[in-house]
């Protein structure tokens, strides 16, 4: 019972920044492109999945989630700590006023808030694999539709600093090297957790 409670208390907290990220689009001089950042949907699309506790898309959207949103904390913190980013792709958030950026904070947490209820949930879906390429699909299409200076989800442009050509083949050859890996990851941790607790009840 605990653990339904938890469940689904990270489901709401995930559905209502899910929301609030895309009702900014209806906010004066708000840039609606920005939805389509993988970021700005997901959450919705994380917590849903956690309510109705399906593995599958919850899997898919932590594939997409937990390297980009990992990278992006190491660049936070390292100009929070030490001056300097390794990136740069956080500069955003140390310019203007801070409740600005509030729903951006979300990229410290929100991985791990999901990452706990999939563990809470049992094992990955080692199929979930389908499930990201299918977003990372219309993410890419996205992004195209979407004019350069926008940048969505690094479709034009590489986000990471370096340059490397094809770009086409580039993006979507990282993006399935990190969905494929992070899946198998995950799958076999979230066995191993869920075999060792099942070892202890024993």
């Amino acid at each position: 019972m605990k653990k339904e409670r938890i469940l689904n208390i990270i489901g709401i907290i995930l559905l209502i920044i899910g929301i609030a990220s895309i009702s900014r689009i209806f906010f004066p001089a708000a840039t609606w492109q920005n939805v389509f950042w993988w970021c700005d949907h997901a959450t919705l699309i994380m917590g849903l999945a956690i309510l109705f506790r399906n593995k599958f898309w919850l899997t898919a959207e932590l594939n997409i989630a937990l390297i980009p949103q990992f990278l992006w904390s190491i660049d936070f913190f390292s100009k929070l700590f030490f001056d300097k980013f390794v990136f740069g792709f956080t500069a955003y958030m140390f310019e203007g006023h801070w409740a600005f950026k509030l729903l951006s904070y979300q990229h410290l947490f929100v991985f791990i808030l999901a990452l706990v209820a999939l563990f809470l949930m049992g094992t990955a879906d080692k199929r979930a694999w389908i499930g990201s390429l299918i977003h990372g699909f219309f993410l890419f299409i996205a992004g195209l539709l979407i004019p350069l200076y926008y940048n969505i989800n690094c479709v034009h442009k590489n986000c990471l600093g370096f340059e490397a050509q094809p770009y086409f083949l580039v993006w979507w050859g990282l993006f399935i090297a990190m969905v494929l890996i992070t899946n198998f990851f995950l799958v076999k941790i979230t066995k191993l957790f869920k075999n060792k607790k099942k070892y202890k009840r024993k």
